[in-house]
C-alpha cells in the first residue's frame, strides 16, 4: 500500500506533537512493508513563496512564508496549496491519504483526493475545524465549551481580517463596515469544513471529550467519527527517582508551548507561592512577551531550558519530581502526559477536556484549571506520595501499542475498502 501523510508541521519534534505522531505512524507503516511519502508545509525564506519540492526521496515540502493566503477565507481555501497537492498526488500515486492537519494548507486537500479516486482518513488533532484560533480558547482568557458564531465574531473579527488581508482590497474593505459579513464568512467556513469531512473515508479524532465537543458543530461527520489516540514511540526506561538533600526544593517540569492557554505561568505562579520548597522547570517554547512577563514576576522561581531533545527526555525525567500540565484550553490529547507516566513521574493536570479521561483512569491527579493553590497543593502531595506504579506505566504504554496496530488496521481497511463508521 502507497500511503502519503499530510500536515501542517514537519514530521519529528520539531512539529511537536502532531509532527512526533507523523514520524511515528511513518516508520509504523513502513515496518509493515506499506511504502510511505509525507507532504507538510514549511516556511524556508531560501525557497520561492508557494513553491513545492522534494526534499528528500518521498518528503515532498510547500513552502508557505505566512506572506500570501492569510486572509479569513485563504486560512480555509487556499488554491495555490491544492495545485502543489495536485501534482504530489500525481507523483505518488498513493492507495491512501491521511490528513493530518490542514492548517496553513487548504481544506480543498481532500476533495482533490477523492477526486483522483484516492481513498482519505482525516484526523482532527484539534479544534481548528469549528475554531478558527484552534484551541476553542480566547485572547480574554476563557475556555469556549460550546461554540457560539456571534461570540467567534467578537474574537477572530473575520471581515477585518478579510478586509485588510483578502484579494479584492476594494469589496473587502466594503465589507468591513457589514456586521452581517461576519455571520456570512463562518458560515462558509463552516460549509467548507462539513463538505471536507463528508468527503473523507474516515474521520479519527484523539479522544472521546474531543469527538463529543465537536459534536455539536458537525454532528453527522462525528456520528462516524472513531477514537484513535495519537501515538509517538517512548525510548528509554524510567530513570531512578531524584535524589534531594533534606533542605532541597522539588523539581517540577512542564513541556510544552509557553502560550497563554498551556496556563504556563498559573504553574510558575504556583511555584513563586511554595516559598522556594518548588522550582519549576519548563522545556520547550520559544522566547516571547508572555515568557518575559513570567519571569519578570517569578524570578529564579522558574527555570527556562528552552527547547530540548525528546530522545533526552528519560534523562531530563531524572532531575524531576514530577510534570505539571496546566492548561486553560480543552485539550484533545496530551503525549506527555503518557511519556511521563511511562518514565516513572507523577502528573499533576487541569481537569479540562480530554486530560479529564486521563486523570480518570489514575494516570494523573486533577486540580482546576487557573488556581495555583490547588496546583501547588497537588503538586506537594504527590510527590510525597511517591511515582506511579509499574501497571499504570504499563496501561499507558499499552495504549500507545494499541493505537499503533489500530492506525495500521484502519489504514489498510479504508485502502481496500472505503468509507467506515466509527
Amino acid at each position: 500500500m502507497r500511503v502519503l501523510l499530510v500536515g501542517h508541521v514537519r514530521e519529528g519534534s520539531e512539529g511537536g506533537g502532531v509532527g512526533r505522531h507523523l514520524e511515528a505512524l511513518a516508520a509504523a507503516l513502513a515496518s509493515a512493508s506499506h511504502e510511505v511519502s509525507i507532504f507538510t508545509r514549511v516556511s524556508e525564506p531560501r525557497f520561492p513563496d508557494l513553491c513545492w519540492f522534494e526534499e528528500s526521496p518521498g518528503r515532498f515540502r510547500w513552502n508557505h512564508l505566512g506572506k500570501a493566503g492569510t486572509s479569513f477565507r485563504a486560512r480555509t481555501v487556499f488554491p495555490p496549496a491544492e495545485v502543489a497537492f495536485r501534482h504530489v498526488v500525481d507523483r505518488v500515486q498513493p492507495d491512501l491519504i491521511a490528513f493530518h492537519h490542514l492548517s496553513w494548507l487548504s481544506v480543498g486537500l481532500v476533495g482533490i483526493a477523492a477526486s483522483c479516486g484516492v481513498r482519505t482518513v482525516i484526523t482532527l488533532h484539534d479544534f481548528i475545524s469549528d475554531c478558527p484560533r484552534g484551541q476553542r480558547y480566547r485572547p480574554d482568557d476563557v475556555a469556549c465549551v460550546e461554540v457560539d458564531r456571534a461570540r467567534c465574531a467578537t474574537c477572530v473579527t473575520p471581515r477585518f481580517v478579510e478586509g485588510f488581508r483578502g484579494e479584492n482590497r476594494i469589496q473587502s474593505a466594503l465589507s468591513m463596515l457589514l456586521p452581517s459579513t461576519d455571520t456570512k464568512l463562518f458560515s462558509e467556513r463552516d460549509a467548507h469544513w462539513t463538505a471536507t469531512l463528508a468527503a473523507a473515508d474516515a474521520i479519527v479524532v484523539p479522544s472521546e471529550s474531543t469527538r463529543r465537543l465537536l459534536e455539536a458543530t458537525f454532528p453527522v461527520a462525528m456520528a462516524r467519527a472513531r477514537v484513535l489516540p495519537p501515538f509517538v514511540e517512548v525510548v528509554g526506561e524510567p530513570p531512578p527517582q531524584r535524589l534531594r538533600g533534606t533542605a532541597s526544593e522539588y523539581a517540577v517540569g512542564y513541556f510544552g508551548s509557553v502560550i497563554p492557554s498551556k496556563g504556563v505561568d498559573i504553574a510558575a505562579m504556583a511555584a513563586v507561592r511554595s516559598a522556594g520548597r518548588v522550582r519549576l522547570h519548563v522545556f520547550g517554547g520559544d522566547v516571547n512577551e508572555f515568557q518575559a512577563g513570567i519571569s519578570l514576576r517569578a524570578g529564579n522561581a522558574v527555570v527556562w531550558h528552552g527547547k530540548f531533545d525528546e530522545g533526552m527526555l528519560p534523562h531530563l525525567m531524572s532531575e524531576l519530581d514530577a510534570v505539571v500540565i496546566p492548561s486553560r484550553w480543552p485539550e484533545t490529547f496530551n503525549i506527555v502526559l503518557r511519556e511521563t507516566v511511562i518514565l516513572g513521574r507523577a502528573v499533576i493536570a487541569s481537569r479540562v477536556g480530554a486530560l479529564v479521561e486521563a486523570i480518570d483512569r489514575g494516570w494523573a491527579v486533577g486540580v482546576e484549571p487557573g488556581d495555583p493553590n490547588a496546583l501547588l497543593q497537588a503538586c506537594l502531595d504527590v510527590i510525597e506520595s511517591g511515582p506511579p506504579s509499574v501497571s499504570l506505566r504499563g496501561e499507558a504504554m499499552n495504549e500507545f501499542a494499541e493505537s499503533r496496530q489500530n492506525h495500521l488496521r484502519l489504514y489498510e481497511q479504508v485502502a481496500s475498502s472505503g468509507m467506515t463508521v466509527a
